[in-house]
């Protein structure tokens, strides 16, 4: 019997140098929360030791039921981000790429990291991921669109902090390869100096999450091809993983967290 994989997705060919990844999930079945209690301690504390899956639930669980909704009743944009930033880490686990980063903020633990939302490595290649989120009164082209103009801020000197720092700090923590340390302390380094790279130089990954609550819709992939392929004809970049989302529910990961 083959086990049924934790995730509903389509891989799609763009061009020689960019995929589109569309991904659904419209519930946490079995197998979802069982890949996410297989993973969820490696993805927020990568080189842990000491916490277990129940604390590691706990500790998320507080971190999230402290931040209130807004004024308008909608949540927290925060508890969103952090939502829908987490099943994105799951997401590239699932496809086997190494996170050189830890989830968790490395200063209070319980919010996530800050600077790029996340660097991964993959077959000797290293990926700048950015991930932007929201309920479907927006579409995946903005968020997408959102979350190429963050990398290209951070790239190119307009971020108000240093991500390199940040990302140089995760990689040490997550012992990763020398190789790579060396080159995120490089572009650290140079960014103090005023010293700025080009997006074109980099492989990355935006990534749009739409969380439908009330309602769902599935992703239809022949229309976001063309939709996405129009997109990044204005783009920069060495290579590009375009990651769309459709989430139905955030409360699904709350009731997941307390189980």
């Amino acid at each position: 019997m083959i086990n049924k994989p934790p995730f509903n997705f389509k891989k799609t060919k763009l061009n020689n140098k960019a995929i589109l990844y569309t991904v659904n999930i419209e519930s946490y079945d079995k197998e979802f929360s069982n890949f996410m209690d297989e993973k969820i301690v490696s993805i927020c504390l990568p080189d842990n030791t000491k916490y277990n899956l129940s604390t590691i639930k706990k500790k998320i669980l507080k971190f999230l039921n402290s931040k209130n909704e807004q004024a308008d009743g909608k949540a927290n944009t925060i508890v969103v981000g952090y939502i829908c930033e987490f099943i994105i880490h799951l997401f590239f686990s699932h496809l086997g790429f190494k996170q050189e980063f830890q989830f968790l903020n490395l200063e209070d633990g319980g919010a996530m990291k800050k600077g790029f939302d996340g660097v991964y490595s993959n077959k000797k290649i290293d990926w700048y991921l950015e991930s932007k989120s929201g309920g479907c009164d927006y579409d995946h082209n903005d968020k997408i669109k959102l979350g190429y103009n963050d990398l290209i801020e951070k790239f190119s000197g307009k971020a108000k902090n240093n991500p390199w720092f940040n990302a140089l700090n995760h990689a040490k923590i997550v012992k990763s390869k020398k190789s790579l340390i060396d080159k995120i302390e490089n572009l650290s380094y140079n960014f103090d100096n005023e010293i700025f790279v080009k997006i074109d130089d980099f492989n990355i990954i935006p990534c749009s999450t739409i969380i439908f609550e009330s309602q769902w819709e599935e992703l239809n992939v022949k229309k976001m091809k063309l939709l996405i392929n129009n997109l990044i004809s204005g783009f920069n970049y060495s290579k590009i993983i375009v990651v769309c989302v459709n989430k139905k529910s955030l409360t699904h990961f709350k009731t997941y967290l307390k189980s």
